[in-house]
């Protein structure tokens, strides 16, 4: 088993005066101008993607994805829209957008704007079907929000329902 790992903008060895990091001002800016820090995020792991494909010990059908937190987010992301990705690890990020990001969570790089309006993180999470997932969250998390582990229960619940082959849940858009 092989580990490779994305050092994000704004982060460890990439910081900079103009960060994109979490608190920054830059960060926010960049929902202003749609130029969102999950979506950077994203390019960059895709982009480590194509070069961890080009190593001669990678196999290109074996690749997993392993995440907490912000990583969580990072492997939740990668997963769902990066068919490559044979198996997501997501730990510590399945709350909730109304409950838990717009509720409590103030770092900008959960954030793309008005993704609230027309999904949530169960159905991000959903496009990395059929391929194997697994999830994880604590349930004295600050991040679940104000219901507690509640919320991220149910978001697992309708991920597995969905999973299973449900369709749309008529409740779920009311």
């Amino acid at each position: 088993m092989r580990k490779i790992s994305c050092d994000g903008r704004g982060r460890s060895d990439r910081l900079c005066q103009r960060s994109w990091g979490c608190t920054s001002s830059q960060g926010w800016r960049g929902l202003k101008t749609r130029q969102e820090r999950a979506g950077v995020m994203l390019w960059d792991m895709q982009r480590l993607m194509d070069y961890a494909e080009g190593l001669d010990y990678v196999d290109a059908e074996r690749i997993g994805c392993v995440g907490f937190s912000g990583g969580g987010q990072a492997s939740m992301w990668l997963a769902a829209m990066d068919e490559r990705i044979s198996l997501a690890v997501i730990s510590g990020y399945l709350h909730n957008y109304p409950e838990s990001m717009l509720h409590s969570h103030l770092c900008c790089c959960n954030y793309f704007l008005g993704l609230w309006e027309l999904a949530d993180v169960s159905d991000i999470c959903s496009l990395i079907a059929p391929r194997p997932l697994f999830l994880g969250n604590g349930d004295e998390d600050v991040e679940n929000g104000p219901r507690g582990i509640a919320g991220p229960v149910e978001q697992a619940e309708f991920l597995a329902w969905h999973r299973r082959g449900g369709l749309q849940s008529p409740d779920r858009w009311e």
